[in-house]
């Protein structure tokens, strides 16, 4: 059975709040309500730290405008 890998072009890396923050130049606060409010999708993996993707808040304020 051959096992199937993922182009590497379809990974995005999620990025923690504050690291989302500085790269959007968006306030950290701005985007913890957001993923509190569920506006913006959050991924948490082995610890309680939330990651968000670059591509989820750019549709989110896309949406908003």
């Amino acid at each position: 059975m051959k096992s199937r890998s993922l182009p590497v072009a379809s990974f995005e890396r999620p990025l923690t709040l504050r690291a989302a923050a500085e790269a959007t130049g968006l306030p950290y606060f701005k985007l913890q309500r957001a993923a509190q409010s569920g506006a913006i999708p959050t991924y948490t993996f082995f610890n309680s730290r939330k990651y968000v993707k670059l591509s989820d808040i750019t549709k989110a304020m896309s949406a908003a405008s």
